[in-house]
């Protein structure tokens, strides 16, 4: 059920943007401004406060397929698998305008993931982001799951930007 965003909601989102840019180090250089990272973080932090049990199997049962298509060498379904990951968790904080920023935000960003996501798919380093965050909600670790959020579009980031240098579209 949506409900109705109030002034409370934009003046939390801008609370927790101003404390998030005091406490960021050197900005990541990432395929976007350290500002729009804050907006996935805060829509994180409170999904997984809002985490329920439905949630968790929904985010498992998305990631499964995510999986699968990136064995499968599917691109199409691992990326349209990955933004239903993301907004199924970030719809959890049952705030529409957020979820509007963020969705067009991700309109902007995400036609240069096509570029990144050419077989074999880059992966990270250890456990993936998606499944790190399925267990930390499962044990309602809110720190855990905004740190897999910050980790997931961070180095995925790094990744896109290394890609579009070494194809000559950016410099």
């Amino acid at each position: 059920m949506m409900r109705t965003v109030t002034q409370s909601d934009s003046y939390s989102i801008f609370r927790f943007w101003q404390t998030e840019k005091r406490n960021e180090k050197e900005p990541v250089e990432a395929a976007m401004p350290p500002k729009w990272l804050s907006w996935w973080i805060f829509a994180g932090r409170v999904a997984a406060k809002n985490d329920t049990p439905e949630l968790v199997k929904e985010l498992a049962r998305i990631h499964k397929n995510l999986a699968a298509a990136r064995k499968r060498g599917d691109r199409d379904a691992l990326l349209k698998a990955n933004f239903a990951f993301h907004f199924a968790l970030y719809s959890a904080a049952h705030m529409p305008y957020l979820l509007f920023l963020i969705e067009n935000l991700w309109v902007q960003t995400a036609s240069y993931l096509t570029f990144m996501y050419q077989p074999p798919f880059p992966g990270l380093a250890g456990e993936h982001p998606h499944s790190a965050i399925i267990a930390a909600l499962k044990r309602h670790d809110v720190d855990k799951v905004v740190g897999e959020i910050r980790r997931d579009i961070e180095a995925h980031g790094e990744i896109l930007m290394k890609t579009l240098r070494d194809r000559g579209i950016i410099v």
